[in-house]
Formats: C-alpha cells, sequence, structure tokens
C-alpha cells in the first residue's frame, strides 16, 4: 500500500530518509515547500497562495538520476544536484538548512544505489 505526504506519493518499498522546509531557486523564481529524500528518490513539493495553499511536486527525481550533488556559497550554502534527463543533466538549485548533512546523505544513497 502506498503512503501519502501531502502531493507526494511513496511506493511499498519506500521510505523516507530525510525531509526538511526547503527553497527550490529557477531562474528569478524562488519556491517555499518540503523537500523530501526517500532511499529511492529526491522530490521536492511546492507550496503556493497566500491564504489558500496549493500544493504540487515540482522536482520527482530517482536516485538513479542523480548524477551529482555538491554545496556552494559561503554564508548562504545551496545545494546544487545534477539530475539526468535524457542526453541532458539539469542543475537543480536549492536551499535547505544543515546542507552539508543533505548533500552527505543524498551522496550516500546515490553510492549505495549504484
Amino acid at each position: 500500500m502506498a503512503t501519502r505526504l501531502s502531493q507526494v506519493i511513496l511506493r511499498d518499498d519506500e521510505r523516507v530518509v530525510r525531509d526538511q522546509e526547503a527553497r527550490l531557486l529557477q531562474g528569478k523564481e524562488r519556491w517555499r515547500g518540503r523537500l523530501y529524500l526517500t532511499n529511492k528518490r529526491l522530490m521536492f513539493e511546492r507550496r503556493r497562495g497566500t491564504f489558500f495553499k496549493k500544493y504540487d511536486v515540482a522536482m520527482d527525481a530517482r536516485l538513479d538520476d542523480l548524477t551529482y550533488v555538491k554545496i556552494t556559497g559561503i554564508l548562504r550554502k545551496r545545494l546544487l544536484v545534477g539530475v539526468r534527463r535524457g542526453a541532458w543533466v539539469d542543475v537543480v538549485h536549492l536551499r535547505v538548512d544543515d546542507s552539508e548533512v543533505w548533500a552527505a546523505e543524498v551522496a550516500s544513497l546515490i553510492k549505495n544505489s549504484e
């Protein structure tokens, strides 16, 4: 039986490893939401609306599709994740507290999924 976390639906063999409030940075857009790391995927659930909140999954990447993870910045650190999209690699910019812990956890799960 699948588990549902807002708009994120977990598969039967999937469990949440970490989740935290975060921001997804796309060009000039800054989306608030929640970042989920499971033993199978990395997902960002975007929250929109001031009075009436709407949620949708803005990013959903399998661990097999993650090519790298690193941290940039000195004061305002960002988590950069490379996501394979066919022949291309998209760079996803995320702002999350404890970015070093997130980077280590994602890198560990990427290594274990190979």
